[in-house]
């Protein structure tokens, strides 16, 4: 992965993040892992099952584009009853009179392509088709990791924001009633109670609203696993923290433009449409096949009176040679050349794009470990002014609401410092998607960092 050389950060303070332990308690340790999460959504996943489907497809056309240059044969086998009866003739070969007699055929007809531009040019397109259809599984291989792991840090980090909700609602809770004991024994004052308890409700509203996003975050991850599961492993406290390695953004700038499979189907069907180019122009062209062919044709009799037993046997070759065709094969040709331009600029653009979100998260992995490693040491200075705050108000220097605002401060902190680990841990892997890296190696580095 992008950082795995990395140190890690240093353990974060037990007595300040206290809610750490209580989400190891909301785990158990048969909780569902990460490489399990991500079997279950190969299997299950309905956007990856799809492409695979896609894929074989795909697969497909090319022995369907080769079927077409080998020989075709054909047997044929027929039986005819006929009656006939003849009411009057001049002719006295006719006589008048019915008569009734069968019919039997049977034969085998064989045809070989010699010269078909347009197939020829078929199979080339479809070569090109199953390299692009394999880019393109390849993307979606490494789209299912992504989502995967995605779904999964999105629930743990929810969960951790309930947990957090909760731990702040009692917090306040406590000091509602901190306020109301020291306004009954005359300490305190009115407007302390009701800025405690305003708080205290709000709090409890958001508990309510982080415990829907917990369970909303759980149902995304089964719509991709197929197995709705809360036991899930939480991250660990103490993960690597560094910027890429190697740390030249060139580097991996040079790597995406060279590996990234969205890049490589895209190349792959500038080949298709320049192909599809080539399957236009050869209808201008003359065919050439061989053809031979047997029948066999025995008549029990006939208005003359006799049967007969036929053979015929025919070889040759055909030459078809077009002339005017409306139109059409001008016009497919130009509309094919236009959709390879079209084809080649889509290129450039994605090109230009995934260089931008390469060096994006490039950026993004180096700044977010640092920002990490700044929101712990915030936090660990918020509980320490929240600890300074109390004890100010118990020796009566200070008042309840600069206790609120501490607490209020103190769970901020908490939550950027939460939610900056997961980020961190995303922009690894949405690097390693950047460059075409992103295998199910890194799930296991990712399962390493959890508890």
């Amino acid at each position: 992965m992008a950082s795995r050389s990395a140190s890690p950060a240093r353990p974060v303070i037990s007595a300040l993040l206290p809610w750490s332990i209580v989400m190891c308690l909301a785990f158990p340790a048969t909780a569902i892992d990460l490489l399990e999460s991500f079997e279950l959504a190969r299997t299950n996943d309905p956007v990856f099952r799809a492409a695979t489907y896609e894929g074989l497809a795909v697969d497909s056309s090319l022995r369907i584009a080769w079927s077409a240059l080998l020989p075709t044969a054909s047997a044929q086998a027929g039986y005819t009853h006929t009656s006939q009866a003849v009411q009057s003739s001049d002719n006295t070969v006719f006589a008048v009179g019915s008569t009734s007699y069968a019919v039997k055929t049977y034969g085998a007809t064989l045809t070989q392509p010699i010269f078909r531009m347009v197939d020829w040019a078929e199979v080339s397109k479809a070569r090109a088709s199953v390299k692009q259809a394999a880019a393109e599984f390849d993307v979606a291989f490494q789209d299912v990791i992504f989502r995967t792991a995605d779904a999964y840090l999105t629930a743990l980090e929810a969960a951790k924001e309930h947990d957090l909700r909760k731990r702040e609602r009692d917090a306040l809770e406590r000091q509602s009633q901190i306020s109301q004991r020291r306004l009954d024994s005359g300490l305190g004052n009115a407007p302390d109670v009701y800025e405690a308890e305003a708080r205290f409700a709000l709090a409890q509203a958001d508990e309510t609203l982080a415990a829907v996003d917990f369970q909303d975050a759980l149902q995304a991850l089964a719509e991709i696993t197929g197995q709705l599961d809360s036991n899930l492993r939480p991250l660990a406290e103490s993960i690597p923290l560094g910027p890429p390695e190697p740390a030249n953004v060139e580097v991996w700038v040079r790597t995406a433009t060279r590996d990234n499979p969205s890049l490589e189907a895209q190349r792959q069907a500038i080949v298709v449409s320049d192909r599809e180019i080539d399957k236009q122009r050869g209808a201008h062209f003359p065919t050439i096949e061989f053809n031979a062919s047997i029948n066999n044709r025995d008549t029990d009799g006939s208005l003359f009176g006799g049967g007969s037993q036929v053979e015929t046997s025919e070889v040759g070759v055909l030459v078809n040679i077009p002339l005017f065709s409306g139109g059409s094969t001008l016009f497919a040709t130009r509309r094919a050349r236009n959709l390879h331009r079209s084809n080649e600029q889509q290129l450039v653009q994605s090109r230009r794009q995934v260089e931008r979100e390469t060096r994006n998260a490039f950026r993004a992995v180096g700044s977010l470990a640092r920002r990490v490693q700044a929101l712990r040491k915030s936090a660990e200075v918020q509980a320490r002014a929240v600890e300074a705050r109390e004890k100010a108000v118990r020796a009566g220097v200070d008042s309840v609401i600069n206790v609120l605002n501490a607490e209020r401060d103190l769970y901020a902190a908490l939550r950027d410092y939460t939610q900056g680990r997961f980020e961190y841990v995303r922009s690894v892997l949405r690097l390693e998607q950047s460059v075409g890296a992103l295998g199910v190696e890194d799930l296991e580095q990712i399962s390493q960092w959890l508890r």
